[in-house]
Parts: structure tokens; C-alpha cells; sequence
């Protein structure tokens, strides 16, 4: 009963919003960074607390700790209507929320200094929104690690997932999420280009095979093709938000949109140290693999 209250409290936050939360995720190093931007100057709010790369730090702090995956429905609902809160609700935190922001920024982890993650509850708890936002939703990579429990509580919510070639990630130096959540992927957090490229196959199996139950509130986003094809990129993406661009909106894009120069780097390395099967998945998505 207590679970169904809090899905209902978020749910009832929704009823006077024209358009569902949008969020944004993928295996760090995607890209997610420039879709982010791009949802942002087209008018999308997406938190106080952003870094450089455009991460919710609020999120961050909620939600980028093992302890998550073992959180039971309720609390990891109650916990997730505290971010929803932030971004979306009019008015600010109940102290029970505030008491859970405080107790959460006391986990200890080791990708953020304690005084960082004491910061951002601060500024989580002190947080007040006079009005609603309409249009909104995060940006954080992790947050295809729980995107099945945030369905839970938000429906309608309508996710992105930027993916890049696999065997260019492996070789990628932003191996985050390989030291997170490696140990529960594929049993081991060990940072090699070949644990990278099974974590990479491992996150795309489970998730595209969730995704057919989204339909159409479910976007892979192929970086690469992003990239070298932006107006067609652009396009496809107007149609999943369900938006118009104005010329002017879509010419300071597509400014925004840079030749990557990293496509292909996997070419430079000998791939004998993957698993063949690994290989013929990335080329299963559509990836070059020669």
C-alpha cells in the first residue's frame, strides 16, 4: 500500500505536464553530453546541479551506488520522487525526504569526496521551484542500470540510450561504469579493453531486450551515425520528442555537432583479446567490426 501511495504521488505530479520526462543515458563516453545540450536549448530542464558533462548531480548522489540495485521498490520509489521533486514539483522536500538526501550523502564511495556529495544534498534539500516545469527530465549515464525500477514509478517516462561502436568504447579512457557495476554485469571490475567490451555487450542485451516493452518511448541513439548524418540525426530525433524545430533552433544545433575523431580507433589494437562472440554482437547492432 505505502509503495502504491508513492506511485501515485508521482504519478499525480504528471497530470499537469504536457509532455513525459525525458531521460538520457548510456555506457559513459557515448555521447550523451551533446543530446543533453541539445534537449536543453530546445527548452528542457534538466536540474541546478549539472557538471560539465551535463550530468544531474542530484541523480549522482541519489541513485550511482551499489547499494541501489538492492533497494526494495518502495524505498527506491520514495527515493526517485525526491529527484522528481526537484525538477518538476512546485513547492520544495518534506522532511522525511530531506532526512533521506542526508543519510544518502553519507554512503561512502569512492568517485566523490564526502564535502562534494554534503554540497549537493545541501543544495538538493534547499531546492524550490515556484512553478512547474513542463518540460524536463535528466541526463546521467547510469541510469540505464535502473531504468526498469524508474518505469515503475514514471510509466510514461521516455528514454534515450546514446550508443557508440563497442569496440571504440573498450579502448575508450572513460571506464566508469565498468568500476561500478562491473562485479554485477559480468563478475569482475578489472579496467581491460576486454572486460569493457563484455560489460558494453552485457548493458545493450539486457537493456534492448527490456526495451521492446517501451515501444516507442524507447530511443537507441547511434552516436556515430549522430555525428556523420546530423540533419538526419536531428530529424529522428524530432519525431521521438514529438517536436517541431524552428529553422534557427536546428541551425544552432547542427553548429553544435563536431566530426568524431575517435571513430575507428579499435583499428589500431589487436582484437584477438575479445571474445568472438562479443565481436559478432557489435556487428549484430550494426557496427563495423573490420
Amino acid at each position: 500500500m505505502v509503495l502504491l501511495i508513492s506511485r501515485i504521488k508521482i504519478l499525480n505530479q504528471f497530470k499537469k505536464k504536457k509532455t513525459p520526462p525525458i531521460i538520457i543515458g548510456g555506457v559513459g563516453g557515448s555521447g550523451t553530453r551533446l543530446i543533453a545540450q541539445i534537449l536543453m536549448d530546445i527548452g528542457y530542464y534538466f536540474g541546478n546541479e549539472l557538471n560539465e558533462s551535463n550530468d544531474n548531480l542530484w541523480y549522482m548522489l541519489l541513485f550511482k551506488r551499489v547499494g541501489v540495485l538492492h533497494l526494495s521498490d518502495k524505498d527506491f520509489s520514495e527515493t526517485l520522487n525526491i529527484l522528481v521533486t526537484a525538477l518538476s514539483k512546485k513547492g520544495s522536500l518534506s522532511n522525511k525526504q530531506k532526512n533521506t538526501v542526508n543519510q544518502i550523502a553519507k554512503i561512502d564511495r569512492n568517485f566523490y569526496n564526502k564535502d562534494g556529495f554534503q554540497r549537493l544534498a545541501k543544495s538538493l534539500i534547499n531546492n524550490h521551484n515556484n512553478k512547474h516545469i513542463q518540460k524536463w527530465g535528466w541526463k546521467e549515464p547510469n541510469s540505464h542500470i535502473v531504468i526498469k525500477q524508474i518505469r515503475k514509478s514514471i510509466p510514461d517516462m521516455k528514454y534515450i540510450h546514446v550508443i557508440r561502436n563497442g569496440l571504440d568504447m573498450a579502448f575508450s579512457d572513460n571506464q566508469n561504469q565498468l568500476k561500478l557495476w562491473g562485479k554485477y554485469y559480468i563478475e569482475s571490475d578489472i579496467n581491460t579493453p576486454r572486460n569493457s567490451l563484455k560489460f558494453w555487450c552485457v548493458v545493450h542485451k539486457k537493456l534492448l531486450e527490456y526495451s521492446q516493452s517501451m515501444q516507442e518511448n524507447f530511443y537507441l541513439l547511434n552516436f556515430d551515425d549522430f555525428c556523420e548524418n546530423s540533419k538526419q540525426g536531428l530529424q529522428k530525433l524530432e519525431e521521438f520528442l514529438k517536436v517541431k524545430l524552428k529553422p534557427d533552433q536546428i541551425q544552432h544545433i547542427l553548429s553544435l555537432v563536431n566530426p568524431l575523431k575517435s571513430v575507428g580507433r579499435y583499428k589500431r589494437h589487436n582484437l584477438s583479446i575479445f571474445d568472438k562472440k562479443d565481436i559478432d554482437y557489435v556487428k549484430q547492432l550494426g557496427f563495423d567490426t573490420q
